[in-house]
């Protein structure tokens, strides 16, 4: 009969992925570069609009523009500062949303390896059930074993009593056959060396495999196997122990995942939410550079208008610049009919005088009684004498 092998169980020999390093990501997602130009593109666009704004704001202020204008500008300077603390406070949103989805890519990816590391210990502890379930079956066909053996030995010690009195009876009758019959001899002669080679070949067999049996059914290989038993049941539950803690650590990932999906749901509808209210901005902007080009238009029209009166404002400082040298013109040769005047009525001619300034409200009341300005006459002596004499 073989001995039995002493299999003794290695330890498991579980591959676990190196743990990634807290607070680094795995992935860095990077913004696009489209998503750059348009943020640049909104701070240069909201920026000129804050700067017309403000110059507006003081141009009307100062009472360069009109009212009207003043008010529109000072409303888009008013808009367009919303708008800058709109983007500002959407930029800060999304670097925190893009913290986050870096912690969920971390958490997933961590949930990833303890996935990875449960599914070693299931596997490996389904193994270890496996091996314990067999040592088991082998156990108790080993003790089942033992006792057959255990019977059969006290079977082989009964019948190595039977034999030896069997010995002993045919001794006494070999005793009987050399002291009663003389004949007997060579019978009992061939009967000893029968009887000393059957003692000496059987007995000594049967003695081997009696002290073969007992070292087999000794306990030192049981005791051997129930320790590593033992052994294996220890590291089933310390993996038990291990899988409990993963599981526990995988629970309070899902959660953890499942709370920053939540916080992730609500930046979208926060985001969905600026991104109305940044379209429903476009629209008002685009309504106030509707009415800022039809303000512009009128302004264009009220230029052309002054402009137009500009030009009659010259046309007319020329007339007025005609109807002064028309004047001058007509004072001359009023002094002039003055002079013929004179001469022809005293026959000679005298120094005229000169001409004295006519106030504009005199003139037009000469020009308004309908007669030439009179004509002041010096006094002759003649009629200085009719006149005495009247």
């Amino acid at each position: 009969m073989s001995s039995p092998v002493n299999n003794t169980p290695s330890g498991p020999n579980i591959p676990i992925p190196a743990p990634t390093t807290p607070g680094i990501p795995t992935t860095k997602p990077r913004s696009s570069f489209i998503e750059k130009v348009i943020i640049v593109a909104k701070y240069i666009l909201f920026a000129i609009a804050a700067t017309s704004g403000a110059l507006g704001t003081i141009l009307g202020l100062s009472g360069a523009l009109t009212p009207g204008i003043g008010i529109a500008l000072l409303v888009i300077f008013f808009v367009s500062m919303v708008l800058l603390g709109l983007i500002l406070k959407d930029s800060i949103s999304g670097g925190e949303e893009r913290r986050l989805r870096e912690e969920v890519s971390r958490f997933t990816s961590e949930n990833q390896r303890l996935t990875v590391i449960t599914t070693t210990l299931e596997t490996e502890v389904k193994d270890l059930k496996a091996a314990k379930d067999q040592l088991t079956l082998e156990i108790e066909a080993f003790r089942n074993e033992n006792g057959n053996l255990k019977t059969t030995a006290e079977d082989l010690e009964e019948q190595v009593s039977k034999l030896s009195e069997q010995l002993e009876a045919l001794e006494r009758i070999n005793q009987l056959i050399q002291a009663n019959a003389g004949d007997a001899q060579e019978i009992s002669s061939e009967l000893k060396k029968l009887i000393s080679g059957w003692d000496s070949k059987v007995v000594e067999q049967i003695n081997t495999s009696i002290q073969a049996l007992k070292v087999l059914l000794g306990q030192e290989w049981v005791q051997e196997a129930q320790t590593h038993v033992k052994a294996m049941q220890e590291q089933i539950q310390g993996l038990q122990a291990e899988i409990l803690g993963m599981h526990n650590q995988s629970t309070a990932l899902q959660k953890s995942v499942e709370n920053l999906l939540v916080q992730d749901q609500a930046l979208t509808r926060v985001v969905g939410e600026l991104l109305e209210s940044e379209n429903k901005l476009s629209q008002a902007c685009s309504a106030l550079r509707q009415e800022i080009e039809k303000l512009a238009q009128h302004e264009t029209s009220l230029q052309q208008r002054i402009d137009a009166m500009l030009a009659q404002e010259q046309n007319l400082a020329e007339q007025v610049t005609a109807l002064e040298k028309m004047k001058q013109e007509a004072q001359k040769a009023q002094s002039e009919f003055i002079a013929c005047v004179r001469d022809r009525t005293f026959g000679r001619r005298e120094t005229p005088p000169p001409p004295t300034p006519v106030v504009e409200g005199d003139e037009s009341q000469e020009e308004d009684e309908g007669g030439t300005p009179p004509v002041s006459q010096p006094s002759s002596p003649v009629d200085r004498a009719t006149g005495d004499g009247q």
